[in-house]
């Protein structure tokens, strides 16, 4: 028998895709449950509505991006020109998240909860300032609007020149 916690992981993720296939406002338990390959019931089991699942999979997305995030911060510490090399990597994962996130705190669906997300993008801007400092820090936030700018407006050319330009500033930061 599978685990509540492992159970909702597995939904959550399938919630992922889904919203990040069809959006927030298109997805239904119908389609939930199809992704998943459970029955709505137990869906319901674990997820009381939509909205909850909403809030849950806005949490676990950022949960999720921060662990990447953290891992690739970690790998890169002493080369952080590596660093936008590692994201490129993993730039799908990074986009989907990143599109869902803002999907949702653009939705109906996120009245109220502002002071929770605070929380929890916390840890991961606080992980970020020990890593990087200066004029690096500034680069890789200037590299991560950029992917979430891609991620609002699908301009991949303006996301692709925006890495390019940072990438090598980042070079000559390190060489420096």
């Amino acid at each position: 028998m599978i685990n509540r916690k492992k159970r909702n992981e597995e939904i959550l993720n399938a919630c992922i895709d889904v919203f990040y296939e069809k959006g927030i406002e298109q997805a239904t338990m119908r389609t939930f449950s199809e992704a998943t390959g459970h029955s709505p019931a137990t869906i319901y089991q674990s997820f009381k509505d939509k909205r909850e699942i909403v809030t849950n999979c806005l949490f676990f997305c950022i949960e999720k991006r921060n662990q990447l995030g953290s891992r690739l911060m970690e790998k890169n510490i002493n080369t952080p020109e590596k660093f936008i090399d590692d994201c490129e990597k993993e730039f799908d994962e990074m986009k989907k998240l990143s599109f869902v996130i803002i999907s949702i705190l653009t939705s109906p669906y996120f009245r109220g909860l502002k002071e929770e997300l605070a929380e929890a993008i916390a840890p991961s801007i606080e992980h970020f300032k020990r890593c990087f400092d200066g004029e690096l820090r500034t680069m890789l936030l200037l590299y991560f609007s950029a992917m979430l700018n891609c991620c609002i407006d699908g301009n991949e050319e303006f996301y692709q020149n925006q890495r390019d330009f940072i990438r090598n500033r980042i070079v000559e930061i390190t060489k420096e």
